[in-house]
């Protein structure tokens, strides 16, 4: 069994290790993506981190559909600050069509997720737009609430005159998230 912790502010016990799932739906069909969550599930893990960004804009409702009826065994973090890109349904076709070739061709793969990673824009962290990012998340992901949001990249510029931080106090006061806070690579934080 693996180790549990206390999610930080949240009353809720989860596994010190996660499954993060960047990679879902991204270079993986829903179906073995599907297989992979349960996998990791059957393992032990029991906590799971998406974003809208991941997977093509696709991962969170694959992560959604796993969930069903395993909702109050397992904790979620998503995030909110990398907008997925406008042609998610594009890429989705272009990624079903190319992938019996693109399987084969190892540096094409990288090239196209490259050129997929590029089409990404950064919200406005705006109050709005925060809102409506966390409704289309729980949603995708069929749960009422989530036990982590993170600010996806967000640095202390975008927070400073920013409506947000009241309605994400709101959101942990209704326990419609659990907690917040900001998830990005270290060297960007540190800036």
């Amino acid at each position: 069994m693996l180790e549990t912790i206390e999610l930080p502010g949240t009353l809720r016990r989860t596994t010190r290790l996660g499954f993060g799932g960047s990679g879902l739906m991204g270079g993986l069909s829903e179906r073995e993506s599907l297989r992979l969550l349960e996998a990791a599930f059957d393992a032990g893990i029991r906590h799971f981190d998406v974003a809208p960004s991941y997977g093509h804009g696709m991962a969170e409702r694959c992560l959604g559909k796993f969930l069903r009826g395993k909702k109050d065994e397992v904790t979620v973090t998503t995030k909110y600050g990398i907008l997925p890109s406008p042609q998610v349904g594009l890429l989705g076709i272009a990624r079903n069509v190319a992938r019996p070739v693109v399987r084969h061709l190892p540096s094409v793969r990288r090239r196209l997720a490259q050129a997929a990673a590029g089409l990404k824009t950064r919200a406005r962290f705006s109050a709005e737009e925060a809102q409506r990012s966390f409704e289309h998340s729980l949603q995708e992901l069929g749960i009422d609430r989530i036990d982590l949001w993170l600010l996806h990249e967000a640095t202390a510029d975008d927070l400073d005159n920013s409506d947000l931080l009241p309605v994400l106090h709101q959101m942990r006061q209704e326990k419609r998230i659990g907690m917040f806070g900001i998830g990005g690579e270290r060297s960007h934080l540190d800036t």
